[in-house]
């Protein structure tokens, strides 16, 4: 299944009206996923011991996020220093391999090419804001109606105003009046 529809079951299974780190986290969550942040240089000690443990010193030193998974842990190690526009992308990227499965192969991900692809256009479709594009284009479709339903009322009222002061030879005929 291609990216976009991907990212479209995704955000539905979630009920996501807003893509952000924090709706992403919280998705994550509901998948199992615990996330830890590391800064790479000092860590906190229970951070250092799980990285030391799970020999991932490599990844922590290489990387700003990367997603590991084996029959005990569920992780998405989130590096610190990033703002929040940049977590909300590399989440997405990590979902993106989660979401096509890549982890039931690898328990540490970022070698193969194809994977990489299908992370990147699933998180490309799940960070487009279409619920502002179809707001926008419902906000440009009542105008275009209000606009015309505007037209018709003028066109009515003109028509109205002409019926009610017509000319005939020499003479205005004005209402329901008996004057001429």
């Amino acid at each position: 299944m291609n990216g976009k529809k991907q990212a479209m079951l995704f955000r539905k299974k979630f009920k996501l009206k807003a893509i952000n780190s924090a709706t992403l986290s919280e998705a994550l969550k509901e998948m199992g996923y615990t996330l830890v942040e590391f800064n790479g240089i000092s860590e906190q000690s229970l951070v250092a011991e799980l990285i030391d443990a799970l020999q991932l010193k490599d990844q922590t030193a290489h990387c700003k996020c990367f997603a590991y998974q084996d029959e005990n842990y569920r992780l998405i190690f989130l590096h610190e220093d990033l703002n929040d526009e940049e977590r909300t992308i590399v989440l997405a990227h990590e979902i993106g391999h989660i979401w096509n499965r890549h982890m039931d192969r690898n328990s540490i991900i970022g070698e193969d090419v194809i994977q990489e692809f299908d992370a990147n256009e699933f998180a490309h479709y799940l960070l487009l804001d279409k619920a502002g594009t179809g707001k926008k284009r419902m906000l440009v479709a009542l105008s275009c109606v209000l606009i015309a339903v505007l037209c018709v009322l003028i066109a009515f009222a003109s028509k109205y105003r002409h019926d009610q002061a017509t000319y005939t030879e020499k003479y205005y005929r004005v209402g329901d009046g008996t004057k001429y």
